[in-house]
């Protein structure tokens, strides 16, 4: 079932993202996205969490990453920081 909230959404709030690991806990400890114990995420991550069929929309952001920044989601998420991969993540309505 898919999330109601879009990934753009879940990290809107900078406090609520993460970089070099899909999602964490509150200790800031690694747990998949889908973990109830999940409270940051990367775009990566936000978008397992948000889609039951995930892999389109990865597919999406990772080319439109490419395009804009020339290279992936997860590189831009890591290494360009929230803003870039977050206005990527809205443009798109993801």
């Amino acid at each position: 079932m898919q999330s109601t909230t879009k990934a753009h959404q879940l990290i809107e709030d900078k406090a609520r993202w993460t970089i070099r690991a899909d999602s964490r806990d509150q200790q800031g400890l690694p747990v998949d996205p889908i973990d109830p114990q999940a409270v940051y995420w990367c775009a990566r991550g936000a978008i397992i969490k948000c889609y039951a069929n995930p892999e389109p929309t990865l597919k999406l952001v990772n080319d439109e990453s490419f395009k804009r920044h020339s290279r992936g989601l997860c590189g831009v998420n890591d290494s360009l920081g929230h803003g870039p991969i977050w206005n990527i993540m809205r443009d798109l309505d993801i």
